[in-house]
């Protein structure tokens, strides 16, 4: 539904697209309102274009002064002023591109993520104390889908609608890593309301969730610990889906969710199902290859250069980067962590990679304490942020390609506001950088 202020006349869609042309001879200055809610069926259900800019104003000015801020301005420094501006304009451009409580399914997860970090609580629509409508929306198909399946609880699928079906994709229905983003989410949520409420919200949430990991985790009866797959598509999505078992990042991964779900079951003084701490004490060990964590159990060619092993995502870095270690509860090996910093840094195919892996590797750099480096993943030359300050899809997905704006700005906000016990500011010792409103990662 759309109204203006001056004779016009609108055409299209043009051929070929889905554009469409207003044309007014009558002034130099149109006043153009436009409604995307279907459920507008009326001109006289619009504000008026008065009334719109009165509240966009003053909801700009809540966004930049009410949240967390980076100020790199005092230094003249090239690499600090560009990514000052990939921070500022990805700030806005979220703020722009997001909007609404049904954003792009695949954009969702970089978007909270940022959120969690940027946005002080309660700032955004989507996320808030409250468990957010996305979940609350999703929760049936999810729980919908797992019956279907065999499984307890809830699945929570990649890119699906309302009713859990699926958007066309070969990898989505076999993708698993995204299961605990709840538990990643609603752990910085009761960080933010340390309260019974916010933990009585998210307890259903939460349990289906972990319900679901739970029955999914299968027992070998041959080594004696829980498997996760096969068939399965890990982070980096280019492997046989019947031949990937035990995914690194994925069972780091499930680790922590488990184990923040038994954490909330705890702070409830509620009973912990069985299960959960079963299957979080055995699953299976991150897999290892020549002295570095590998993308599965038993993956061949490895660390092999010119192998597709060393193409899409690198995740392996992420069970030390943007998970916390002491949550997952995985032995994590500080030297092979270092070992499989540096073959990723010298063999990875990154032209080939998506830009959040950058952010990924960035986060990754910050808690190996390689600050520099850091800097260096964020403005790597694959990693395009365009003059409005979109990030270019590269050869991989179509510009612009949101979630590497989420994956910058949840770096940028690790390296402000540090994690558990190495707190922040971490920039070059030579930035004069100042900062405000971040609390710890994770």
């Amino acid at each position: 539904m759309a109204k203006w202020n001056t004779e016009a006349s609108i055409s299209g869609p043009l051929p070929g697209s889905n554009k469409f042309v207003l044309n007014s001879s009558d002034s130099d200055t149109l006043q153009l309102v436009v409604a995307f809610d279907a459920t507008t069926n009326s001109q006289h259900n619009l504000p008026s274009y008065d009334n719109i800019v009165a509240a966009s104003k003053e909801w700009w000015s809540n966004y930049w002064v009410s949240g967390a801020f980076i100020d790199l301005s005092a230094t003249e420094n090239a690499n600090a002023t560009e990514l000052q501006r990939r921070i500022i304009l990805s700030q806005y451009l979220v703020a722009v591109n997001e909007a609404s409580h049904n954003p792009p399914q695949e954009k969702l997860e970089m978007f909270l993520w940022h959120c969690l970090h940027f946005a002080r609580w309660g700032h955004y629509g989507l996320l808030s104390r409250s468990v957010p409508n996305t979940y609350q929306r999703f929760l049936q198909s999810s729980i919908d889908r797992a019956t279907a399946q065999g499984y307890a609880g809830a699945r929570w699928g990649k890119m699906t609608d309302t009713t859990g079906r699926s958007a066309p994709g070969e990898i989505n229905s076999l993708l698993i890593w995204q299961q605990p983003h709840v538990m990643h989410f609603a752990e910085y949520v009761y960080r933010a309301f340390p309260y019974e409420n916010t933990l009585r919200e998210w307890d259903e949430v939460l349990t289906a969730t972990a319900n679901f990991m739970a029955s999914y985790a299968w027992w070998n009866t041959t080594t004696q610990v829980y498997d996760l797959g096969p068939p399965l598509y890990p982070v980096s999505e280019n492997t046989n889906p019947n031949c990937t078992i035990n995914p690194t990042f994925e069972l780091a991964y499930w680790r922590f969710g488990l184990n923040v779900a038994i954490q909330w079951k705890e702070r409830q003084d509620l009973a912990i199902p069985k299960d959960w701490v079963t299957v979080r004490d055995n699953l299976a060990p991150l897999p290892v290859i020549d002295n570095a964590y590998a993308v599965y159990e038993g993956i061949p060619d490895m660390w092999k250069p010119g192998t597709t092993t060393l193409q899409d995502h690198p995740a392996m870095i992420g069970i030390y980067g943007l998970l916390p270690p002491p949550m997952t509860g995985t032995p994590l090996n500080l030297t092979t962590m270092r070992n499989t910093a540096q073959l990723i840094r010298n063999h990875w195919d990154f032209a080939d990679s998506y830009g959040w892996d950058f952010s990924m590797l960035a986060m990754n750099s910050l808690r190996l304490g390689d600050v520099d480096q850091a800097i260096a993943y964020l403005l790597d030359t694959y990693y395009v942020f365009d003059d409005a300050g979109y990030p270019e899809g590269g050869n991989r997905v179509p510009t612009p390609y949101m979630p590497d704006t989420g994956g910058l700005l949840l770096a940028a906000a690790m390296m402000a506001g540090g994690w558990d016990e190495n707190e922040g500011p971490h920039f070059p010792i030579d930035w004069n950088v100042t900062v405000e409103g971040f609390t710890p990662s994770l």
